[in-house]
């Protein structure tokens, strides 16, 4: 079974969303916003503390802003490079204030081509969207490493559209897709973070690819998400929704005897605790 491996770097302990719209014909802006709002504040995100590190925790998350470009002269055939120098304008200009925590998702409007950095490999035909870091200074000289996604538009007359995520709806392929980048940039930003073992470069969202559930949010709309791996499960999930916490006490004597009954879903392991002595059972024992 797949592990991933902690290779000593950081995460996104709290991650704060500022999208950024490439121009003003960008699809699904207000859901865009929306969508990230609900997800970063589900249970989508709490089990990802299995993924903390010796000096980070992972929380939920929150929206901190977004920025769109309104000029109507942006390029529509462009490359990873061209996306670094963007970025690292957006923020040397004020338009962007990142913190450690920061995290860019980058979309962009229908039309747009997006190669990778051999300039050979462009957007919708071998990959869907992906994610890495650029180094950034702010006005006042702070300098950090600003991860960011770049995800292209999935509508009908792309080759994204129901190639990645597989949705009829090209904003549920959208908000699943985002999700693998956010989730994946959350535990592994500068990618030193979490990596299958012994895989090369495989993380959280890789060994999901093409599982969907989706998360209902505090809004009452329905998000389509991508599943994403767990150490702790060994399976592709959305969440361990069970969280509960109980207590009982009782005196027994050498010639007692008694007996605990209680009903058990989606927990990953009980607990309970004794005055002199702890026990866990795994789930596999219930």
């Amino acid at each position: 079974m797949p592990t991933l491996s902690y290779l000593g770097g950081t995460v996104l302990s709290t991650v704060e969303v500022f999208p950024v719209f490439h121009g003003p014909t960008v699809q699904y802006t207000s859901q865009i916003l929306s969508f990230y709002t609900q997800v970063t504040n589900s249970n989508y995100f709490d089990w990802l503390i299995e993924y903390n590190t010796p000096t980070q925790s992972i929380t939920r998350g929150y929206v901190t802003g977004s920025y769109t470009d309104s000029s109507t002269t942006l390029p529509t055939s462009i490359n990873d490079a061209y996306i670094r120098t963007y970025l690292s304008s957006l923020v040397s200009s004020g338009r962007i204030t990142p913190t450690a925590n920061t995290f860019i998702p980058i979309y962009f409007p229908p039309g747009t081509n997006i190669f990778s950095s051999t300039g050979t490999v462009a957007s919708c035909t071998i990959w869907c969207a992906y994610h890495s870091y650029q180094p950034v200074t702010t006005p006042s000289g702070t300098t950090y490493n600003l991860a960011y996604a770049v995800l292209p538009d999935m509508g009908p007359s792309t080759g994204c559209y129901r190639g990645c995520g597989g949705y009829a709806q090209p904003f549920d392929s959208l908000s699943a897709v985002s999700t693998h980048e956010l989730v994946e940039s959350v535990t592994d930003p500068r990618l030193d973070g979490w990596h299958e073992s012994g895989s090369g470069f495989n993380e959280i969202g890789d060994l999901c690819n093409g599982q969907h559930g989706s998360v209902v949010g505090g809004d009452g709309v329905t998000y389509a998400v991508q599943l994403e791996f767990s150490n702790e499960v060994q399976a592709c999930i959305q969440s361990v929704p069970l969280t509960f916490a109980f207590a009982f006490s009782f005196t027994i004597t050498v010639s007692s005897s008694f007996s605990v009954a209680f009903t058990v879903t989606n927990a990953l392991s009980i607990t309970v605790r004794f005055s002199n002595r702890t026990v866990t059972f795994p789930c596999s024992n219930f």
